[in-house]
């Protein structure tokens, strides 16, 4: 598990390491809000070693401050920090994509689709807010992946009705959704159907592994090509 842990915290930071070099180079398209995103997610995994610190070194001056910030339920797990965590990815990628795309339809259908997320965190809080700290926000994560799916799928018709289609590969926005569409839907079904299907620890963290390769290959990908393809303006 720790492996799994630094491996994909080595993945995240020269991710963060290389869309910070090569920033320039998209910092006047929509993509520069990808790159606040980046250090987001950085940060919360930075903030999911709380327990650890709170558990294992209660009489640092880590374990201090954090005494003094959060309560004590709070310190025990990190179930709240990714909860968080998801809320805002989901609706970020809506965002992202609204930022995108040009045509009134696909930013009204966009729109429409942050509502439709909006009442379903507001669902899945109603319902499981008593295990808000202990456990993960199902609904968010399977509606958020679905209307991740939806909002591509809005932002890719919008390019296969232009000539852009021809040069999609080297746009960063096609690797950025490559990557998260990846790891959306490969991960959602593990953690929904891991007992029903007897899937054993050492498969899981395996899947788990091999999709964040995958998603964060794809983000360093997409800012390298996206670096080198100096012709190609457009996000």
């Amino acid at each position: 598990m720790e492996y799994l842990r630094f491996s994909i915290h080595f993945l995240i930071i020269l991710t963060v390491v290389i869309a910070i070099i090569t920033y320039k180079k998209y910092r006047l398209t929509p993509n520069r809000y990808f790159l606040y995103y980046l250090l987001i997610t950085l940060l919360t995994e930075i903030l999911g070693f709380i327990p650890y610190i709170y558990l294992y070194h209660p009489e640092s001056i880590y374990a201090g401050f954090l005494k003094a910030i959060f309560p004590k339920k709070l310190l025990n797990v990190n179930y709240w920090i990714y909860n968080l965590f998801r809320i805002y990815t989901f609706g970020f990628y809506i965002f992202y994509y609204f930022k995108l795309v040009k045509e009134k339809f696909s930013k009204h259908s966009l729109y429409g689709l942050g509502i439709l997320y909006g009442l379903f965190v507001f669902i899945d809080f109603y319902f499981n807010h008593e295990n808000f700290v202990t456990q993960n926000f199902m609904i968010v994560r399977i509606s958020g992946s679905i209307i991740l799916l939806l909002s591509i799928i809005i932002y890719c018709r919008e390019i296969f009705r232009t000539n852009q289609i021809l040069y999609l590969h080297k746009r960063l926005s096609y690797w950025i959704s490559g990557g998260s569409l990846f790891y959306f839907l490969v991960t959602i079904p593990i953690f929904l159907f891991a007992k029903q299907l007897d899937i054993s620890r050492g498969i899981y963290l395996f899947i788990l592994l091999v999709s964040n390769f995958v998603h964060y290959g794809c983000f360093i990908t997409g800012f390298i090509i996206n670096a080198r393809n100096q012709k190609i303006t457009q996000p």
